[in-house]
């Protein structure tokens, strides 16, 4: 049996772990708190580790909402300024 790292006061990008709350499977569930929106959630022990989640569904969707490329995938910044592909490659 694999030995237990305890996570208890670590930050995973904005997870806060808070408490071990239980296992589900044979994976330890921890308690933790998003940093953005103060919620709390359980989150598996390796999703944590691994990088797997980052912060809560409803923050996710909050910031793809007000992300500017959401609207318009093939916009890029170039010093700036923002341009299309077929713009930058005629430029340069």
């Amino acid at each position: 049996m694999a030995k237990l790292n305890d996570l208890t006061g670590n930050t995973f990008n904005y997870w806060q772990v808070l408490y071990r709350n239980g296992s589900k499977n044979t994976y330890a569930v921890w308690r933790c708190k998003c940093l953005l929106c103060e919620k709390e959630y359980d989150i598996v022990g390796q999703s944590l580790t691994q990088g797997r989640t980052t912060k809560c569904r409803s923050c996710s969707a909050k910031l793809a909402k007000q992300s500017e490329f959401t609207n318009d995938p093939i916009k890029y910044i170039f010093n700036g300024i923002k341009v299309y592909p077929s713009i930058f490659i005629l430029l340069f």
